[in-house]
């Protein structure tokens, strides 16, 4: 565990990550591991869900079919997590074979930012897509905005859970820096992803 926590908040390169998420599971010796992935639909988070089934579920997930070792996998606008979700991903993966054994459902949350550190300083939020200035995190971008989009309403719920707004935070210049302002809510949208996935 120690290792795993070595990695929080720091930039990794996606491979390595995963097959150390492996080393670390396979280290546990429990009889039955399953993996839920949450990301976004954006068509850049393909290389992150490529990686993680294959350095981390072709290893460790039970057979569905014949070679195949397919993940639980939520793709949502903004790489949101589902109410609800881990409860049936676990479900999922309880094989017969698990019996009274130890069982691990690792649940793996991507948010993403785009950087571009082209010009000196880093900035976050946008890149070239398709030879074309483009939003990452598009989602995340129209939450700031108070833009109206799909699933506004859960987002606003889950930024403003316990009586606290982190987004009116996000939007203060006082308190976040407008260039980091893309990566903090790419963080939190992160961190509540997993925190709300132990229902």
């Amino acid at each position: 565990m120690e290792r795993l926590e070595q990695l929080l908040g720091r930039e990794q390169e996606i491979d390595g990550l995963n097959r150390t998420l492996r080393d670390f599971v396979q280290s546990e010796q429990a009889t039955m591991v399953g993996a839920m992935h949450i990301t976004c639909s954006d068509e850049s988070d393909r290389e992150t869900a490529s990686s993680f089934q294959h350095w981390f579920a072709d290893s460790l997930l039970p057979e569905l079919k014949f070679s195949s070792r397919p993940v639980f996998q939520i793709a949502n606008l903004g790489g949101r997590y589902e109410w609800g979700a881990s409860a049936i991903a676990e479900d999922h993966f309880s094989t017969k074979e698990t019996g009274d054994g130890s069982k691990l459902l690792v649940v793996k949350v991507n948010s993403h930012v785009a950087v571009d550190g082209s010009h000196g300083s880093p900035t976050f939020g946008s890149r070239n897509r398709y030879g074309l200035k483009s939003l990452f995190g598009g989602f995340l971008h129209a939450l700031l905005n108070d833009e109206n989009v799909p699933a506004m309403d859960q987002a606003h719920e889950v930024f403003s859970s316990e009586g606290f707004s982190r987004l009116d935070l996000l939007r203060d210049a006082a308190q976040v820096e407008p260039n980091f302002r893309s990566l903090l809510i790419a963080v939190v949208n992160a961190a509540f992803a997993s925190s709300f996935s132990s229902d």
